[in-house]
């Protein structure tokens, strides 16, 4: 009698959410907020990474194609999809959120309403779309410190992913501005990837201030200080 053996190869993650998963601990439970199709979740179940997961997304129609991926890879029991906005409507106990693949002001307004259920032992993971200075700010005056980050390139776009957890206050972590805006350890490590990224927006805002009109002063001040910001920085990743 020939057995056959049906291929149950891991799932496979984009180089933005594999990034992720690699920054994610060994734990028992794991919120990804906004799961979307549930990707990562079961990624990190099927590599016994984390032991349950809650997947969560504010419509229903995304939880529904995630049940259908658990469901190919045996892990419902493993899973509990809830329709919720961020952490409003989740009761269970759990040691990790990762909010990614939503805007700034997004996962800033998901973590003040979530902040009455976080505590010391919980460690999150943001990826925003579009620059992350608004979520180091609340978490720098909220009691977190960054543990990691990475920057990364997919589809010729730069994600900056960040992992937070709670400061001890044993060595009391002081930002700068500059920190806040780039990223601490992306400087400390003179991430090449942040440099390119900056080059680029240097080229735009140059060729934005040789647009703006001679009498739009303020607003060709407010561009320029980006500008020599950046020029600032790219001196010191050059070093």
């Amino acid at each position: 009698m020939i057995i056959v053996i049906k291929n149950r190869s891991s799932t496979h993650l984009g180089i933005r959410l594999k990034t992720i998963a690699d920054m994610v601990d060994e734990c028992e439970v794991l919120v990804d907020i906004g799961t979307d199709h549930g990707l990562l979740p079961i990624y990190l179940l099927e590599k016994k990474i984390i032991i349950k997961a809650i997947a969560t997304d504010i419509c229903i129609s995304p939880l529904e194609q995630a049940k259908k991926n658990a469901k190919k890879k045996s892990l419902l029991n493993k899973m509990d999809f809830i329709v919720s906005d961020g952490l409003n409507k989740i009761n269970k106990k759990f040691n990790y959120i990762v909010i990614a693949g939503l805007g700034t002001r997004t996962i800033v307004n998901i973590l003040k309403n979530a902040k009455i259920k976080l505590n010391k032992d919980h460690k999150i993971i943001v990826q925003s779309n579009n620059g992350c200075y608004l979520v180091r700010k609340w978490g720098y005056l909220n009691g977190l410190i960054i543990e990691d980050e990475k920057m990364i390139k997919e589809n010729k776009i730069y994600y900056e992913i960040i992992k937070f957890k709670f400061d001890d206050n044993k060595n009391k972590v002081l930002y700068s501005e500059n920190d806040l805006i780039f990223g601490p350890i992306l400087l400390k490590n003179k991430d090449l990837l942040l440099k390119e990224r900056i080059e680029k927006e240097q080229e735009k805002l140059l060729d934005i201030i040789k647009k703006i009109p001679k009498n739009k002063t303020l607003e060709t001040r407010n561009v320029t200080l980006k500008y020599d910001r950046n020029k600032e920085i790219l001196d010191y990743l050059n070093l």
